[in-house]
């Protein structure tokens, strides 16, 4: 039930619900007439019968957020990951700290765009897609009733998109780091062992400090990933990024049998080992090969996809060998190699149309 009333020169609803057996009410002013008054009223008694629990619409996104984050995260992913959610609810928190209320699909595409000017594309959807997952919890818990981050466009800023695009290695090149990382390898440079794990297995940097030696099987040529390592905050084992991190990847013996250079002093094939200095190892790596391109680690992880799948393997057996939460994160991520594959996928369907049926060939 709602009450209209004037103050001043303006109008103002009042809707009054009941709550754990206690009436409360919710109001709003500021309308220049009684009928726009009337008609907010009546939107607010729709989301009343709809089951809204009012009690939390006023509640700031970036604290809405950060409470998720705690309940549903904290102790469930990675202690990298958990930083990255903290520094995007520090963000939230300073440019789009609204009451999820007044959260609007125009007010939030705003936000997304000023993300952008300053972000590549990728990272821009990062933002969204964890302001996202919040929402809806919000709407789930009859909080909103709407979702006003459902129809957003994800921009980002085109030199640091073109950025990304070029942080993986071509077929050549590839072969060509590893004949530089080949080229006198001994135990003492660690980083080189690493860097060849990465290049043919697709690993992530953590999972390759997490690797054990029990995980290992040389006679079968398999590499079981069942955690990770935390060089960086807590010098300890992890779970993994995602539950669908623990795999087992097939490799190639020639592999095993570099890994087996390494001395056995503990339970992990590498220890003392931080980022920046294997960055630095495959810098001087690439120099060598004569490759002009500047990549990352990471980017090592994209060239082993991008060459599988440039090869015809599976889209959804990259996607286990990876790790991936589910297909369509390899499916996004890789979109530009699928696109290039269409054109020599659509000459391999006129052939197979022109001919017929592989049983009309073999009459």
């Amino acid at each position: 039930m709602a009450s209209i009333y004037k103050r001043g020169k303006t109008w103002t609803y009042k809707v009054y619900y009941y709550e754990e057996g206690k009436q409360k009410a919710v109001s709003k002013g500021g309308f220049k007439t009684k009928g726009e008054a009337k008609d907010a009223s009546i939107l607010r008694e729709n989301e009343m019968l709809q089951g809204k629990n009012f009690s939390k619409e006023k509640m700031l996104l970036a604290d809405y957020m950060e409470n998720w984050a705690k309940l549903y995260k904290d102790g469930t992913i990675a202690y990298k990951s958990m930083r990255r959610l903290e520094t995007i609810t520090d963000y939230v928190r300073e440019y789009y700290n609204v009451p999820l209320k007044d959260i609007t699909i125009d007010s939030y595409q705003q936000f997304l765009n000023t993300l952008a000017l300053t972000r590549s594309k990728p990272t821009v959807k990062k933002y969204h897609d964890y302001v996202k997952a919040c929402i809806k919890h919000a709407i789930q818990s009859k909080i909103l009733i709407y979702d006003p981050t459902g129809a957003v466009v994800i921009k980002g800023n085109d030199e640091r998109t073109k950025d990304e695009d070029i942080k993986h290695l071509s077929y050549t090149e590839f072969n060509a780091l590893h004949e530089a990382i080949m080229d006198g390898i001994q135990p003492e440079y660690t980083a080189r062992y690493v860097i060849l794990l990465g290049m043919y297995t697709g690993a992530r940097f953590g999972e390759c400090l997490g690797l054990t030696w029990d995980c290992i099987d040389f006679e079968n040529c398999t590499i079981r990933i069942e955690k990770g390592f935390d060089y960086h905050y807590t010098n300890d084992f992890t779970d993994g990024k995602t539950k669908n991190s623990k795999r087992t990847i097939e490799v190639n013996s020639e592999l095993l049998e570099v890994l087996q250079q390494l001395p056995r002093k503990n339970e992990r094939v590498f220890t003392r080992m931080s980022n920046n200095a294997v960055n630095k190892t495959l810098e001087h790596a690439l120099k060598r090969a004569g490759i002009e391109k500047i990549v990352t680690f990471h980017a090592l992880r994209h060239t082993h996809a991008s060459i599988l799948l440039s090869q015809g393997v599976q889209l959804l057996t990259v996607s286990r060998r990876l790790g991936h939460a589910d297909a369509n994160i390899t499916l996004k991520t890789y979109a530009h190699i699928l696109d290039d594959m269409r054109l020599t996928e659509a000459q391999k369907i006129k052939e197979i149309l022109t001919r017929g049926t592989f049983a009309e060939q073999k009459k």
